[in-house]
C-alpha cells in the first residue's frame, strides 16, 4: 500500500513546477537607472572693469627719535647734584641743570687763566716801551744805517702779542669749563636712563644719562626697487601710521635716503610724526607700526579681494557659458585683503571668482552667484 503511493506523489510534484515554469517565464534583467546629473558648483564672484586705482602698500619700521643722544660730562670732577627730573619716563628742557660737578677746581683754573692774561698784557707794555725808548735812542744817534728788526724789538713784540693770545684763548676754555660744570639738555628730552649719581666721580666723556629728542620721531620703511616705482614719495604726503593693536597716527613723507642699505639692498622712505608724545595716544619712540603708503595712480586696473588670485597668481574669469578661464594679470600691490592688478590687453570687463575652489580646472561648469565690489571687501581710493 506505501509503495503503490510513491509514484503517484512524485506525478503531482512534477505538475507543480510545470504550472511554476509556465507563470513565471525565465526573462532578461532591465538596464541600470542612469547616475543623477550633480549641480554644477557654486562660486561667488564679482564683476570688474579697468578704471584708474590708488592703492596702499604696507610697510613696516620702528619709531625712532629724531635724536638719541648719550649726554656726556664734558669737564672731570664729583657729581655735585642731580636734578629730581633726571628720570626715566619724565621730560626735561634746556633751561634745567640736571648735574652739578664740583666747580672749585675749575675755578681755580679760571683764576690762574685771569693772572697769565694779565701776565701777558704787562709784558706786552714793558716790550712797547723798550721798543719805544729803542727808537728815540736811534734817531739822537744819528746812524747812517738801516735798523735791524732787533732794534726796536719787533720780534719780542710779535712774540708778547701772540702770548697776549694765548692767555686769552686759555681764559675762554677755563670759562667754559666752569661752565660745563652744569649740564643741561641741548634740546628738550625724554629721559631713558640716568647713568650716575650724587657722588660720582666722573672724567671727560664719562655718559651721565641716555635721553632722546621730544620734536619727532622717524620710521625707516624699507622698500624695493619695484615698490619704489609704485609708491608716491611726494614730501609732505600725509601717510598714515598704525600698530597692531589699532592705535592710529597721522604722519608725514620728510625724506628719502639716497644710498642702498648693504644689508638688505632696500632703500629708505622716512617718514615722521611731529610731537609724538602730544599725540593722543602717545607715540612712543622704540614702537613698531606699520605705515600706510600711497601709489602712483595705476591706469587700467582692477581692483579686487586678494583671495581671488589663487597660490600660482591666477585669476579665474568666467566666460558667457559659465565655463572658468585662467587669466595671468600684472599685480602691482596687495593692501590687507585688496590687490590690485593689471589684466591683459585682451580683456576689460571680466567676471572674476572671488575666492576659487581648489578643485576648479579650466572649462568647469559653475553656478556663478554675483556679490557687489563692497561684499567682496573691495574698497577705492579716488586718485
Amino acid at each position: 500500500m506505501r509503495k503503490s503511493s510513491i509514484p503517484f506523489i512524485l506525478a503531482a510534484v512534477a505538475v507543480s513546477l510545470a504550472a511554476v515554469w509556465v507563470s513565471n517565464p525565465f526573462q532578461e534583467e532591465s538596464p541600470p537607472a542612469a547616475p543623477k546629473t550633480r549641480p554644477p558648483p557654486k562660486v561667488r564672484v564679482v564683476e570688474v572693469r579697468p578704471e584708474t586705482h590708488v592703492g596702499h602698500l604696507i610697510g613696516y619700521g620702528e619709531a625712532k627719535a629724531r635724536y638719541d643722544l648719550q649726554l656726556t660730562a664734558q669737564v672731570a670732577g664729583r657729581i655735585m647734584a642731580v636734578d629730581d627730573g633726571v628720570e626715566s619716563g619724565k621730560t626735561v628742557t634746556p633751561e634745567q641743570v640736571l648735574f652739578r660737578i664740583d666747580e672749585t677746581p675749575l675755578r681755580m683754573a679760571l683764576a690762574e687763566a685771569e693772572q697769565s692774561l694779565a701776565d701777558a698784557r704787562l709784558k706786552l707794555a714793558r716790550e712797547r716801551g723798550q721798543a719805544n725808548r729803542a727808537k728815540e735812542e736811534w734817531a739822537s744817534a744819528d746812524f747812517d744805517a738801516s735798523p735791524s728788526p732787533l732794534t726796536f724789538r719787533k720780534p719780542q713784540l710779535a712774540t708778547a702779542s701772540t702770548a697776549i693770545r694765548a692767555a686769552g684763548a686759555r681764559l675762554e676754555n677755563a670759562k667754559n669749563d666752569l661752565a660745563h660744570a652744569r649740564v643741561s639738555a641741548p634740546f628738550p628730552a625724554l629721559v631713558v636712563e640716568r647713568l650716575v649719581g650724587p657722588g660720582d666721580f666722573v672724567s671727560v666723556g664719562t655718559p651721565l644719562a641716555h635721553l632722546v629728542s621730544l620734536d619727532r620721531v622717524e620710521i625707516r620703511v624699507s622698500l624695493s626697487v619695484g615698490q619704489w616705482s609704485i609708491i608716491d614719495a611726494t614730501p609732505n604726503r600725509r601717510v598714515e601710521v598704525r600698530t597692531q593693536s589699532g592705535a592710529s597716527w597721522l604722519g608725514y613723507v620728510l625724506r628719502a635716503e639716497r644710498h642702498v642699505s648693504t644689508e638688505d639692498r632696500q632703500r629708505a622712505l622716512v617718514i615722521a610724526v611731529d610731537a609724538p608724545l602730544e599725540q593722543r595716544p602717545p607715540l612712543y619712540p622704540g614702537t613698531f607700526v606699520t605705515v600706510a603708503l600711497s601709489s602712483k595712480p595705476i591706469q587700467s586696473a582692477w581692483l579686487l579681494p586678494a583671495s581671488a588670485l589663487d597660490g600660482d597668481g591666477y585669476l579665474w574669469r568666467i566666460d558667457a557659458d559659465h565655463q572658468v578661464r585662467r587669466l595671468k594679470p600684472r599685480v602691482f600691490h596687495r593692501f590687507d585683503d585688496v590687490v590690485v592688478a593689471v589684466p591683459p590687453e585682451t580683456v576689460e570687463e571680466a567676471v572674476i571668482v572671488v575666492k576659487p575652489l581648489a578643485s576648479l580646472t579650466p572649462g568647469t561648469l559653475v553656478a556663478p552667484i554675483e556679490v557687489s565690489p563692497t561684499d567682496g571687501r573691495v574698497t577705492v581710493e579716488a586718485p
